[in-house]
């Protein structure tokens, strides 16, 4: 088993181990999961399954913040 994985977080390569969940990578790229919305592989990701959700090598993660506007 590998001891690293490589995602594209906003097309950005980003390593972590296996088994790392979406909330722990959001994490440690200081992104706070109650303000982002986030899509893996085109597919929007419920803020409830961010913790369960594991990642997997190769995936393409886009982390979208709100729009403000005025």
């Amino acid at each position: 088993m590998a001891d690293q994985i490589e995602v594209q977080v906003n097309a950005e390569p980003q390593r972590c181990p296996p088994g790392t969940s979406l909330a722990d990578l959001l994490a440690r790229l200081g992104y706070r999961s109650d303000q982002v919305a986030v899509a893996i592989d085109n597919e929007f990701v419920p803020r409830t399954r961010y913790a369960e959700r594991r990642l997997k090598g190769a995936e393409r993660i886009d982390v979208l913040m709100p729009i403000q506007g005025g």
